[in-house]
């Protein structure tokens, strides 16, 4: 655990960055912030260990990253790798963007043709994925999602899980269930959120609860992904928006790409039947 400051001296931090945003119009830096008086045994912000080469990210963009940085320290008293910097940085804030806020296709929806790159998948194993969610694309339709959003959600789901609602996470981990729900902090643990919902555990739910838990989620704890997703543009841009604010694995970018492709090849399937 980093050397967590005070609750004072964490309240004066964020005073002193609202006073100086009113006065200024501008945001605090992390170096202004550091050198305050008061604050001046607290830990660096980002952990460079994986410090990527100034050239991978365009200048332009660290200010961005410094602000990540930034407020999740005053939020969680947790520090930020570079790593965590780069996918929570920009892509959140628009599902068309990666992770250093350049475009990975046209805000205005892409064809089911498009093929994005960045992913970690080659075109084989996207087809081969799209195949295998087709039935999670058809129950998906029968619950009332539109096209675009039933191929989102089952692309999501084929990658999370493969559409298995018994899926353990592989290596041991916590998530569980059709989108891996889980973390290994009880605060963040959504799997405490489901019992509470179906009355069961999760490794125990059927696909129709876990459905509906989702469901439940977006109408209330996950609100604001809900309105990125709803704003995101055709099946591949709905597809990277679930990933982005609703499953956010640990690869976030680079997942939401390729769960846009699954996206567009379920569509492509669609149009050739």
């Amino acid at each position: 655990m980093p050397n967590i400051p005070a609750t004072r001296d964490r309240n004066t931090s964020q005073a002193h960055t609202f006073r100086h945003y009113l006065i200024t119009g501008d945001e605090l830096s992390v170096a202004e912030w550091l050198a305050r008086p008061e604050l001046k045994s607290l830990p660096v912000l980002v952990n460079t260990e994986h410090l990527i080469a100034p050239s991978d990210v365009p200048p332009a963009e660290w200010k961005s990253i410094y602000r990540s940085a930034f407020g999740r320290y005053l939020r969680t008293g947790q520090l930020m790798t570079m790593g965590d910097a780069l996918a929570d940085c920009e892509c959140k804030f628009n599902p068309n963007h990666d992770a250093c806020g350049r475009f990975t296709f046209p805000p205005d929806g892409s064809t089911e043709s498009d093929w994005h790159s960045g992913g970690a998948m080659a075109p084989s194993s996207v087809d081969a994925h799209a195949a295998h969610a087709m039935s999670q694309y058809q129950n998906n339709l029968a619950q009332g999602m539109s096209p675009d959003e039933a191929a989102a959600w089952a692309a999501n789901s084929e990658a999370e899980s493969g559409g298995d609602p018994s899926k353990v996470q592989q290596g041991g981990g916590p998530g569980r269930g059709l989108y891996q729900w889980g973390a290994t902090t009880a605060k963040y643990d959504r799997r405490i959120d489901f019992q509470k919902f179906a009355g069961v555990p999760i490794e125990s739910s059927t696909l129709s609860q876990q459905n509906a838990f989702r469901d439940w989620e977006l109408a209330n704890t996950e609100k604001a992904a809900k309105r990125k997703i709803d704003n995101a543009q055709g099946a591949a841009g709905k597809a990277y928006a679930i990933a982005v604010n609703y499953t956010r694995s640990k690869n976030k970018c680079t997942d939401a790409i390729d769960r846009a492709n699954i996206a567009n090849a379920i569509k492509r399937r669609t149009k050739s039947a």
